[in-house]
């Protein structure tokens, strides 16, 4: 049941947040775009870092989901193992680990989630400004090449941070 149940608080918090970062997108003045109804929002400075800063609040809480779902379930699975003996069944239990969780280890899972969130972030930048790079139409391979290598070596060190993570939660 833990899984399900992160899945629909995950789905939940991403519901809030998209409530909010709408709200924030909002935020501006309007400009008049060629001469139809459309308008089009210019944000200031301080928008632009309130969203960043909602997006990132968004990519923490929501690794920090994971690792609390990951340490219960990898907490039930060891008290299950150690506790068994020859034939008889183990007992683990799910709620020691949620007691695990919030009694010993909230810090732990905090700071491992805070790594894979601020990985994160930084791939968002970077591909935002890939695109931007993309869009300007430079047609220089030396920059593709060096845009793909980093996008690349970004995926690896959020794959790293994630595994590392999960094996010190466990």
């Amino acid at each position: 049941m833990v899984p399900p149940i992160a899945c629909v608080v995950i789905l939940s918090w991403l519901l809030v947040w998209c409530y909010f970062a709408a709200h924030i997108v909002s935020i501006g003045e309007l400009e008049q775009s060629g001469t139809g109804p459309l308008s089009k929002v210019v944000w200031s400075p301080e928008t632009r870092y309130v969203f960043l800063y909602s997006l990132f609040g968004y990519l923490w809480l929501n690794a920090f989901i994971i690792g609390v779902t990951q340490f219960i379930i990898s907490a039930s699975a060891a008290l299950w193992y150690f506790t068994s003996s020859g034939d008889s069944n183990g007992k683990g239990s799910l709620c020691k680990g949620l007691y695990w969780v919030f009694r010993y280890h909230l810090g732990s899972i905090a700071f491992g989630s805070f790594l894979i969130a601020l990985v994160q972030f930084i791939r968002i930048i970077f591909e935002y400004y890939k695109r931007q790079l993309e869009k300007a139409g430079k047609e220089n391979k030396v920059v593709k090449v060096l845009l793909c290598l980093t996008s690349y070596l970004l995926d690896c060190l959020e794959r790293f941070i994630k595994f590392i993570s999960k094996n010190a939660y466990i």
